[in-house]
């Protein structure tokens, strides 16, 4: 194993966000569509590590419209403006954008922590080395499915990962950016830029944090599903 790689990760982990909780208490996020379809709402945001992730969308007056709930076992999505919700394991992500989706990726997205697409751990010796004039370093994890990009900071904090699709039609790409104080001694990325591209097809997903606490006790809301009706997974996302 490359030990300028296996340093280099271990220095990624070190400076890496692990915080017990994340209460995002304000956030505007932007949606858009293939450039036909844009949306942009405040929204909060609750994330237990390991545990659940809980995501509210709040566009008129903090009136909750949708909420998203990701679990190591499941996703909810409701959509309050038509009393439904969709309920699934993580295949359907899967199938729909074409990525090995489960928690810990999405976990490791939100929380800007180092992950290798499709794997359960984090090898060094999958990863080689690379150089940008734009970063201080990074690394590429290549298999027959993915080449995968991690570009980091000269802190060694991640600035964006690139997911490459073989034979290279779909690209997903985060970058991360406006580091901030979390009231610890490790800072957190403010702003978000999450998309997938493939050919013609678009969806860009931007979150920007203007108020978050870390480390803290939260409650996550209770999710009464008995007041919606349960919609067809496949018709979400098309």
């Amino acid at each position: 194993m490359n030990k300028d790689i296996a340093l280099i990760v271990e220095k990624i982990q070190m400076a890496e966000p692990q915080f017990s909780s994340i209460d995002i208490r304000k956030m505007n996020v932007k949606v858009n569509i293939n450039d036909q379809q844009q949306y942009n709402s405040q929204a909060y945001c609750k994330m237990i590590s390991d545990s659940v992730i809980h995501i509210s969308i709040q566009p008129f007056f903090g009136i909750e419209m949708f909420t998203v709930r990701f679990t190591p076992e499941e996703f909810i999505f409701i959509d309050k403006t038509k009393s439904v919700y969709y309920q699934s394991d993580y295949s359907f992500l899967n199938t729909r954008f074409n990525l090995d989706l489960d928690y810990a990726t999405i976990q490791s997205l939100l929380m800007n922590q180092l992950f290798v697409i499709g794997e359960k751990d984090v090898q060094p010796a999958s990863f080689k080395s690379i150089k940008s004039k734009d970063a201080a370093t990074g690394m590429q994890y290549k298999n027959e499915k993915y080449t995968q990009t991690v570009m980091l900071k000269p802190d060694y904090r991640i600035s964006d990962i690139a997911i490459n699709l073989e034979p290279g039609t779909q690209h997903f790409n985060t970058f991360y950016s406006d580091f901030g104080t979390t009231g610890q001694s490790t800072s957190f990325p403010y702003s978000f830029n999450f998309s997938i591209v493939d050919g013609t097809k678009k969806f860009i997903l931007e979150m920007f944090i203007s108020k978050l606490t870390v480390n803290e006790t939260i409650i996550i809301p209770e999710l009464n599903l008995n007041k919606y009706r349960q919609g067809n997974i496949s018709t979400l996302l098309k």
